[in-house]
């Protein structure tokens, strides 16, 4: 990226970091960057005072500045073989100029690897100082740590898992004397369920006799049967289509 932008370390920025990395009294490193020297230059630091959790706000709201972009790199309490770890903190204010956004992601890279990409545990990206507060870095970690979305194949098979039996409840059911009826699905059923699951039909009754039913134009009459009904709704939002499911019984 230094190759894109021109912009590389100055030799005070190298010095600093090394000293840094050595001393365990440094917090917090703010990182700007000099346009018109084209060179990241050290803007500010903060020494430790307590653990990382209890410095965290202390040191990095007070380094970031409205419209203004920067760096901070914050050191944690935890260590690997290569020495304390650290977080690096891109922060981007909404109203920064487009020119300092651009500089900024471009050369994010060439200021990891000066620093030593192997000692930054995490990244953070924020364009207000919430994003990167404690608070903004402790859902960074919630999102990290939550399932990745379903696609649309395993929220079919994670339908069809759900529906291999049964529990009859109404809107009247009461719990502590309903406990429910299972239902075994036929060979039929299944296949039926899974032509719904495959997107080759949008709508499957099935009724307590185990009998299959299913038709794309019309919901056939239950009678005095028990009757379950699955159906695939096709919608068309913001530009592209979404597919949704409904169950009823």
């Amino acid at each position: 990226m230094s190759h894109q932008t021109g912009i590389t370390a100055s030799q005070n920025l190298k010095a600093f970091f090394a000293s840094a990395k050595a001393d365990e009294n440094i917090r917090a490193i703010k990182v700007n960057i000099d346009v018109e020297n084209e060179l990241m230059e050290v803007a500010s630091s903060y020494e430790v005072h307590g653990n990382w959790e209890d410095d965290y706000d202390k040191a990095v709201l007070p380094m970031l500045v409205q419209k203004e972009s920067c760096y901070v790199i914050y050191r944690l309490d935890t260590k690997t073989d290569l020495g304390f770890e650290w977080v690096f903190i891109l922060y981007v204010p909404d109203f920064c100029q487009v020119r300092d956004k651009m500089l900024y992601a471009s050369t994010k890279s060439s200021l990891k690897i000066e620093f030593g990409s192997a000692q930054i545990k995490r990244e953070l990206y924020g364009t207000i100082p919430d994003d990167v507060s404690l608070n903004g870095y402790h859902k960074h970690l919630e999102a990290e740590s939550a399932p990745a979305p379903l696609t649309a194949a395993e929220e079919d098979l994670q339908f069809m898992r759900k529906t291999e039996s049964f529990q009859s409840i109404g809107v009247d059911t009461k719990h502590q004397t309903m406990q429910g009826v299972n239902f075994p699905l036929s060979n039929d059923a299944i296949k039926q369920l899974q032509r719904l699951a495959n997107h080759q039909t949008s709508y499957v009754q099935l009724v307590s006799l185990l009998k299959t039913r299913q038709s794309n134009n019309r919901m056939l009459s239950s009678g005095d049967q028990r009757v379950y009904l699955w159906l695939r709704h096709n919608q068309f939002r913001s530009k592209e289509y979404v597919t949704t499911k409904s169950y009823i019984y």
